[in-house]
């Protein structure tokens, strides 16, 4: 593709793996001061260093506070609208499966693959 100042924009695939390790390189440095900060946090608090285990469950503390939760209202109108569908799925191949079920009756009402026994 031709920019309008004339030049080439078009990207190559070495561009790409290039720009895409750099946004790895960014996010693990992201993830290695935002460990400092924790870190800091904590230090402030007067808590020792706390283990991995401590860690990772203030982590999810953390983020389990940064989670926008929905309404219940929103919560019950979409459980509801799921469970409507389910039903009315249900509905749709329950009644499929007996026109299926009527239609091989008529159609092999009187064939067999076992021989009728001797009278």
């Amino acid at each position: 593709m031709i920019d309008v100042e004339g030049e080439d924009s078009t990207t190559s695939s070495s561009d790409l793996i290039s720009a895409s390790s750099e946004q790895i390189e960014a996010q693990e440095s992201l993830g290695r001061a935002l460990n400092e900060l924790r870190k800091e946090k904590a230090e402030k608090e007067g808590k020792e260093n706390p283990s991995k285990t401590e860690e990772f469950w203030l982590g999810v503390l953390e983020e389990t506070r940064l989670i926008e939760w929905p309404s219940l209202q929103r919560v019950l109108s979409t459980t509801g609208v799921v469970l409507s569908i389910i039903f009315g799925s249900s509905l749709v191949l329950l009644t499929v499966n007996a026109l299926l079920a009527e239609l091989s009756d008529v159609v092999f009402k009187n064939t067999s693959v076992l021989p009728s026994p001797p009278l």
